[in-house]
């Protein structure tokens, strides 16, 4: 796919309850997370009914902090240059915890003409760790500082 932005949000609407107007279920900490060209790809490991492998993977290239204080978590996708991928696993079940509006009209995303669905992509999302200081490292650090502090008053 070749021109596709992805988009992370929270929104206060409930899974299954999402406006088919898009702009309603955005949040204002909507950030645009990828954009620009997408090739995707599964070995579609894994149970004949599901569920599959998670091997589809998305690199992100700006970070999203999720807070669930502000609302569902909701993946924003647009694809403006058309084109076919790899199936994705979904859920169709009244009352879960996913949900998705869709359109076919590349100029859907800025009126009403989403469509309402009980089905949603199976998605999961990995987060990278940032590693803390050792306690060590920080003992040090605070070590050296008031050293130079006495050696200063010294002076």
């Amino acid at each position: 796919m070749s021109n596709v932005s992805i988009f992370l949000t929270t929104t206060a609407n409930a899974p299954d309850a999402l406006s088919s107007i898009f702009a309603n279920n955005e949040g204002a900490d909507k950030t645009l997370v990828h954009s620009g060209s997408l090739s995707l790809s599964s070995a579609d490991t894994g149970p004949t009914g599901g569920p599959k492998a998670f091997d589809i993977v998305i690199n992100l290239t700006t970070p999203f902090l999720y807070n669930p204080a502000s609302g569902n978590l909701l993946l924003e996708v647009q694809n403006f240059g058309g084109g076919t991928t790899t199936q994705f696993d979904s859920e169709v079940t009244l009352g879960d915890p996913v949900s998705r509006v869709f359109t076919n009209d590349v100029n859907g995303a800025n009126d009403a003409s989403g469509n309402t669905s009980t089905e949603g992509l199976v998605t999961e999302f990995l987060t990278a760790q940032v590693p803390e200081p050792s306690s060590m490292i920080l003992f040090g650090s605070a070590a050296l500082m008031f050293a130079a502090i006495r050696r200063r008053k010294q002076a």
